[in-house]
């Protein structure tokens, strides 16, 4: 690389266009493919005309020569380092200024012709009898691609001029001294910045200093230092600088945005294209290679193209079916264009040799296309507010927030449509701690830490396999010791905002990343710019992060540490008087029934939940159990046999647990939301029993036998049957005294049937059938019966009576009575 700096007065606008100069006799068109890197020619032409109307002024403009070999060019432009390298240029070339300070425009000369003849040059000036000199036999000028860099002595900012390093104090110099000492000072300073530049892109440098890096490092910063002591004047009232060191412009909507160093070479590189395709156009394997590609290309459906081309260049195009094949048509287009049409003849606008470029570009898409296929969308809170921010930073607030979705491939385009972005979605579009009404499930990291670089922060994502995208803070001197940037982490869920803090925490710290970040960038209200212009946000590939054990984990310790167990412990004891309440009474209408107290007492809580949540386990937290699964979380307390559900903000006993599955179930039922639903199935309710189930619920009727039919029915609890069930002797007591005159009435025991509205009950010598459950005379006897009740029953009519044993253990499947 050979870098030359000179000063202008005017013109540089007409040379770069026309390439007119008396010592050559072609035009640019004829010499070279433009390609715009950065800035605003326009703007440069404007700062000219506006500074030379002061007849004080000698030179209105810095004009910058870049050039580099045909390898060093592609080796930049390959490895897409360009706009990263002409803003290390600027900042390392003018230390005592911001990038912000400084109007200036870049552009790049490829060479369409290799030389041309050499026309002697006036013998004035050094460089041009070296060059006399060197062509005094009339060799060719060779020509190599390089960049013209313009810097405008106007400064953006300041009153006083913009002005590059090397200057040093001359102080106790003689006068005819002080000229060439500022020379050979500002020949060194350029070729420190020269060494720096090269050492870090692999540049070959002609004239080395033949120093390390670190007596570079410190020799530039000697210089910086010189430069920093030159007063830039007064602050210009036109523009506001923020607390993020980040420029934000009047603008008034998104469109109207300067374009990015990104978009500017988006649209450029086809010039580049223009220029090789020209040297390999008569190579006709080539040319078919491409054709090939483009054939493949067209194949795959435009529409899985469409969001990211929409997205990177700002167009609407929309695919349509046409002959069995989807095309776009695009807004302001006539007709309907495939793939690499759409791509030629719309966004590179039908230039010439594009299709060498747009093959590479499609592919490199389809290749990010497949990689993110399942990924899912990343979820943002943005800010499109691009007017000026309120002059105190600590309280201005954007506005016209929104969250939106995003393809993880459309990230780095739609950053530049919006000019601030947040974990946070606000319900009012202000952005106010109070506003926020929801956490999105992506992660902001404001990173500056001398011991954690962008660099490291990658390495860090492609070790965990994570995707995460990397953009700088502000504008940054290479190889300084301090870098500050961005780090975007999208994950599979979304925390609430009751758990964030813990959930950040928790997360951060899993990421290895809790001692490295900014603590304000933990803040959910905290919010981020987006990437300054010409900055370069850096994507690494992965799968999306999977949070969801650290947002357990938060939710575990946010409810723990939230709750109060005195309240809890009160709440239960109220719900065991309400328990006590709800106990089932005896009657003279059934046989038997399910104790309500005696489920809570013999059913484990954790068994139940375990039941219905087969997700559910148990975890830890101080002293505390937790049972934990899609369901919810509850906290377990074994010696009362209940839990208590921090969703619900309520206690459950095993009774009460099993009354809201029907309560549930009911709902489902009545609403049709049945077929193939678990709960009902788990609960053993059949399809004919719906009806009777449905109208006990709504109609406050009793259920009680639901609650048998069901622990008779699920095998986890049926050992526990026998210690729930009650048979109502009295009842049955007083039914049979009532209905019976002995036990040989058989008139009085079919009233008895009648009384309890079944058939099945049966009579023997010594006991009762009701179904299978069997009561033995003795028992009545024991509970009340008089014993001499049915003494003058004969052999003859016992033998009558038809009995049938059966185990009592199976004997409560029946919804009878």
């Amino acid at each position: 690389m050979i870098v030359k700096i000179s000063k202008g007065e005017k013109g540089i606008a007409d040379y770069l266009k026309t390439g007119k100069k008396r010592d050559s006799k072609l035009t640019r068109d004829e010499k070279d493919d433009r390609l715009p890197l950065a800035g605003n020619l326009d703007l440069i032409e404007m700062s000219e005309k506006h500074q030379s109307k002061k007849k004080s002024k000698k030179h209105n403009y810095y004009h910058i020569s870049l050039s580099f070999t045909s390898e060093e060019w592609n080796k930049l432009y390959e490895s897409g380092n360009i706009d990263e390298f002409i803003m290390d240029f600027l900042r390392l070339t003018f230390p005592n200024h911001d990038i912000d300070e400084l109007l200036f425009y870049a552009e790049a000369h490829l060479p369409i012709i290799k030389e041309e003849p050499y026309i002697p040059r006036p013998e004035g000036a050094l460089e041009n009898r070296t060059l006399n000199k060197k062509h005094k036999n009339g060799e060719p000028l060779k020509r190599e691609p390089h960049i013209h860099l313009i810097v405008s002595f106007e400064n953006m900012k300041f009153t006083h001029s913009v002005k590059t390093g090397g200057v040093i104090y001359t102080k106790g110099a003689a006068k005819q001294q002080v000229k060439a000492i500022m020379a050979k000072s500002a020949e060194k300073f350029k070729r420190v910045v020269n060494d720096i530049l090269s050492n870090k892109y692999g540049l070959n440098n002609i004239e080395p200093l033949s120093m390390d890096e670190d007596q570079l490092k410190k020799q530039y910063e000697s210089f910086k230092s010189a430069a920093q002591k030159v007063k830039k004047g007064k602050e210009k009232d036109t523009r506001i600088k923020i607390e993020t060191d980040v420029v934000i412009e009047p603008k008034a909507n998104t469109k109207e945005q300067n374009i990015s160093v990104e978009e500017l070479l988006a649209d450029a590189k086809n010039s580049t294209a223009d220029y090789l395709l020209r040297m390999i156009e008569e190579d006709e394997s080539f040319k078919k290679d491409y054709y090939d590609r483009a054939k493949r290309l067209n194949a795959v459906d435009i529409r899985e193209f469409l969001p990211m081309i929409n997205a990177k260049f700002n167009i609407t195009a929309k695919a349509e079916m046409v002959n069995d094949k989807y095309k776009v048509r695009v807004d302001g287009f006539k007709g309907t264009y495939n793939l690499t049409d759409l791509m030629c003849k719309i966004v590179y606008n039908g230039r010439k040799g594009a299709l060498f470029h747009v093959v590479n570009e499609l592919e490199q898409m389809l290749i990010e296309l497949q990689a993110n296929k399942n990924e899912p969308k990343i979820t943002l809170s943005v800010s499109s507010d691009f007017g000026a921010p309120n002059k105190d930073p600590k309280t201005q607030v954007l506005n016209n927030w929104e969250t939106i979705l995003i393809e993880p491939y459309n990230l780095k385009s739609i950053l530049k449509n919006y000019s601030a972005i947040s974990v946070a979605g606000f319900k009012d579009k202000s952005e106010e701690a109070s506003s926020i009404d929801g956490i999105t499930p992506t992660l902001i990291y404001d990173i500056d830490n001398s011991k954690f670089s962008a660099n490291d922060a990658q390495n860090l994502l492609q070790s965990k396999g994570i995707k995460g995208f990397i953009y700088p803070t502000t504008y940054q001197v290479p190889d300084t010791k301090v870098e500050k940037f961005k780090l975007i982490i999208p994950t599979t869920r979304a925390p609430s905002l009751n758990e964030y803090d813990e959930y950040i925490k928790e997360i951060t710290r899993e990421l290895g990343l809790y001692n490295i970040v900014n603590n304000s960038s933990l803040h959910p209200s905290k919010f981020h710019y987006t990437p300054v212009p010409g900055s370069e946000v850096i994507s690494i590939s992965g799968k999306t992060f999977d949070n969801t054990r650290a947002i357990e984990d938060a939710g575990l310790k946010t409810d723990i540490n939230n709750m109060d167990i005195k309240a809890i412990y009160e709440d239960l004891q109220n719900l065991r008087k309400y328990e006590l309440g709800r106990e089932p009474k005896d009657t003279n209408s059934h046989i038997k029934r399910a104790s309500y107290q005696a489920i809570s007492s013999k059913i484990p809580i954790k068994e139940l939940i375990e039941y219905f949540d087969e997700s559910t386990m148990v975890k830890k937290y101080k002293d505390y159990q937790i049972l934990s699964g899609k369901s919810g979380r509850y906290l377990y307390l074994p010696e009362e046999n209940t839990a208590y559900s921090f969703n619900q903000n309520r206690h459950y006993t095993p009774y009460i647990y099993i009354r809201d599955k029907f309560y549930e179930a009911a709902r489902k039922i009545k609403t049709r939301f049945y077929d193939d639903d678990d709960l009902i199935k788990k609960l053993g309710i059949t399809q004919n029993e719906y009806e009777g189930f449905v109208k006990g619920i709504d109609y406050h009727l009793d259920i009680n036998r639901y609650y048998l039919a069901f622990i008779n029915r699920t095998e986890n609890f049926k050992k526990y049957l026998s210690d729930i069930v009650r048979i109502n002797y009295q009842g049955l007591i007083y039914n049979i005294k009532t209905y019976m005159k002995n036990w040989q009435d058989m008139q009085g025991f079919n009233k008895l049937k009648e009384r309890y509205k079944t058939d099945k009950i049966y009579l023997t010598n010594d006991h009762i059938l009701f179904g299978s459950l069997k009561i033995t005379k003795q028992e009545l006897y024991d509970q009340g019966l008089d014993k001499n009740f049915g003494v003058k029953q004969s052999k003859q009519q016992s033998s009558e009576i038809k009995a049938i044993e059966q185990n009592v253990k199976s004997g409560y499947d029946s919804l009878g009575r």
